[in-house]
């Protein structure tokens, strides 16, 4: 990126709330080099975004999204879907193209959004998952998604990694790794609301994004057990109502589930034993993520480089969404190292 300041769009996938957390530290890392930045996007994501940056100019831009079913397999809601992806892929060019040109942006920074590049302004493109995952039994046709996955990320500029460059560190295993990468692909390190270290052109050093966090008082002394959710419905959901339940029998003092519904503010209310709230500040959660004894939460890879930026890996319970298997891989790779 050149020394030229920029007007910046960023638009992450709604698609849970992980692909607008991992924009966050970005978002920072652009304003402190004092670059105009306008949020794009919708739904939960948009949420999260607009509550982190609520001074920042928002522009309502619809994402793909996908309900997934109440069962152990998704094949068919993906496949369902695959039309509805086709279209949106188009539909967010034409929008792109609109919105680049009303609000004079140079350079679009898309998280996972298949269709948003534009031609007259730089486009990057952030994904992890460089070689997707299909379940059984379609794994024999990952080949064929990876060429056009590939022919997705080639069509912009630059396609940014948020992993470490030598597999050996990796977060994400073969996701991030596979035996060819796009040539306009870089690793960029992980990416965490909470803490992260930014190595990329953007900066003209490490940027560490985050602070220490104070703990609330009502939990200052306690042994804590965290359940943190997130993800696509009816799943969430689902895992929420097995969590109430079975954390009920938590041996720790305190015990707390974060819904992932930012659009239904803070204000906590008791289940039982376990104190629900809807959505927390980053600085109040990272505060009990960082007390937590054990961290009940799914195996999605923003929330995995949440943990690792906080040293949490090893106290964390890994549920993967059923018949999701990018989160199954994660968390049995993770397992293999030895971390949650």
């Amino acid at each position: 990126m050149t020394n030229k300041l920029q007007r910046i769009l960023v638009c992450p996938l709604d698609w849970g709330l992980g692909h607008a957390s991992r924009c966050i530290p970005l978002i920072y890392a652009f304003l402190a080099e004092g670059h105009e930045v306008f949020l794009a996007g919708s739904g939960t994501s948009a949420t999260l975004l607009k509550q982190t940056f609520p001074t920042l100019p928002f522009i309502p831009f619809e994402s793909f999204t996908l309900r997934y079913s109440s069962g152990s397999s998704q094949v068919w809601a993906v496949l369902k879907a695959l039309p509805h992806l086709f279209k949106c892929i188009q539909t967010e060019r034409k929008e792109l193209a609109t919105i680049v040109k009303k609000h004079r942006i140079t350079q679009v920074v898309s998280d996972n959004r298949f269709g948003c590049y534009c031609q007259d302004v730089k486009s990057i493109y952030i994904t992890h998952q460089v070689c997707v995952k299909l379940p059984f039994p379609f794994g024999f046709l990952e080949p064929l998604v990876a060429r056009w996955h590939r022919n997705i990320m080639e069509k912009y500029d630059e396609c940014w990694i948020p992993d470490f460059q030598e597999l050996e560190r990796s977060l994400a295993g073969k996701l991030s790794h596979p035996k060819r990468i796009p040539a306009n692909a870089q690793y960029i390190g992980p990416l965490s609301r909470f803490k992260t270290v930014v190595k990329h052109d953007v900066l003209d050093s490490d940027s560490v994004i985050g602070s220490a966090s104070k703990m609330p008082k009502q939990f200052q002394g306690s042994t804590l057990t965290l359940a943190i959710l997130s993800g696509v419905e009816p799943q969430r959901s689902i895992f929420e109502g097995y969590l109430l339940d079975s954390l009920q029998l938590e041996p720790t003092d305190k015990v707390v589930l974060v819904q992932g519904l930012p659009q239904h503010g803070c204000t906590p209310y008791y289940v039982g034993k376990v104190e629900v709230y809807p959505s927390l500040d980053t600085t109040t959660l990272q505060a009990l993520v960082q007390q937590a004894s054990r961290i009940i939460c799914r195996s999605g890879y923003s929330t995995v480089m949440d943990m690792h930026a906080l040293g949490k890996l090893p106290a964390c319970t890994f549920v993967p969404t059923p018949g999701q298997p990018e989160q199954e891989y994660l968390a049995a790779y993770l397992r293999t190292k030895n971390l949650g």
